[in-house]
This record gives structure tokens, sequence and C-alpha cells, in this order.
């Protein structure tokens, strides 16, 4: 017996059709996965009795790479998904105030460079819970000037990015979450304080998959650290 809903699971490949990507819903009291689909995805039924070489080389060789279980292995960047972890951390562990502002005129200037909003004229002037329902990248470009990567990878960690959940199937990545010693191990570079910038939005380095980003929410959502599973186990 597993966690899936098969009623969910056939709404997702309804809704999937045409499109290259992953849906995935946890049970935030237990963990169960209710849903886990990749598309374009194939059927099972193929490999029963021995698939066809011809139609195996089609599978490979498909440019949209249906035999990738996008939920567990796709990695992409979770975007503004993660700006929920960076205002927790700041919360947390830099004693920030969540009514403190910040004016957002559509970029700020950091070193050299300019990092822009998605809002070209700005938001104007925000606390951080108009900045999470506005989605202001400037707001949170600013709470990364008070942040420290490590730690952030770190408080990152707990709420699965950069770590194997521990869902009980296999061939699970685990994405990245940077920080100085990845950048140095992978990059040969020490880490600029600019691209905690682009960390904050989840962007930059940064690559999780869709059953990291959903995991996520659950924890917050809960509270409690929450192991995905597909097995029913009761």
């Amino acid at each position: 017996k597993t966690h899936l809903i098969s009623e969910i699971q056939e709404k997702a490949f309804s809704e999937m059709q045409g499109i290259s990507g992953a849906v995935v819903m946890i049970d935030c009291k237990d963990g169960g996965v209710n849903c886990l689909y990749s598309s374009p995805s194939f059927s099972n039924n193929e490999f029963s009795d021995g698939v066809s070489r011809e139609r195996w080389n089609k599978l490979i060789s498909d440019e949209y790479n249906p035999l990738l279980n996008r939920c567990i292995a796709g990695l992409y960047s979770p975007g503004s998904t993660y700006k929920l972890i960076t205002a927790l951390h700041a919360i947390e562990n830099e004693k920030f105030r969540k009514k403190q502002t910040f004016f957002c005129s559509g970029s700020i200037q950091f070193g050299n460079r300019k990092f822009h909003c998605w809002k070209k004229e700005g938001h104007g002037n925000l606390d951080l819970n108009d900045a999470i329902m506005k989605s202001c990248d400037c707001y949170f470009y600013n709470l990364a000037k008070k942040l420290d990567i490590d730690q952030l990878a770190s408080f990152s960690n707990k709420f699965s990015y950069g770590e194997f959940t521990g869902i009980d199937i296999p061939n699970e990545l685990k994405g990245i979450m940077p920080n100085r010693n990845w950048k140095i191990q992978n990059r040969g570079e020490k880490w600029q304080r600019g691209e905690t910038l682009n960390t904050v939005i989840g962007q930059g380095f940064m690559l999780s998959t869709p059953l990291q980003i959903a995991l996520m929410t659950a924890r917050i959502a809960s509270g409690k650290n929450i192991i995905p599973s597909i097995i029913y186990k009761k």
C-alpha cells in the first residue's frame, strides 16, 4: 500500500499533457507523498515483457528525457520559493525584525554591480510580509548584506536543500546548496559576497528538485522534520 492517491495522480497526468515538469504533493501530517508525477513519462507496462530496441532507442534519444524522474532527479533553481527560507533564517538567527522596511526602487547597487528586482519600477517601501507577498527581490538583496552564506546554507540543509530527503525510492539527487567550501572545491575560487545576493532569491549556484521544494514547504507549514515516504508503513 502507498500514500499515493490515484485520483490526484490522474489529475496531474491530465494537467501535465504536453508540459515538461513535475507535480509533488506531500501530506504535512505524516510526510506521505500523495502525488509524485513527472512529465513527460512512459508506461511501466512497456518494460514488463522487455522493451524493443527500437522503443528503447526512442526513449533514450528523446530530447525531453521521459526516463528522468523530474520529481526527485530534475534539478532547477528554486527561485522565489527559497525566499521563505531566507526570511526564516533572518528572523531566527539574525534577530531581524519583521517590521523593518527597505525601499525598492527596482534595483540596488552592491560593489560595482547592480542587482535588479523583477519589477523594473520597484515596489517602494516594504516590510518583510509585503516583500514575501509581492516577492520583492530588492528587499531580499538588502537582507543578504547581513547574512553569512555558510550559516544560511547550514540552516537550509534542515529544510532539505543540498541534502537527500530520505524518500523511499532510489536515484534521488540532492542538488546544490552552495557555501564557501563548495565554491572552493567546485570552482577553485573564494566566495564573493555578491553571490549571496543571488542565493537568497534562489538563483546563482543553487539547484533543487521539485520534491525538495515541496518538502521545504511542508516542513515550514508543519514545523516538523517531515521525512517523505511513498510506502504506507502503518
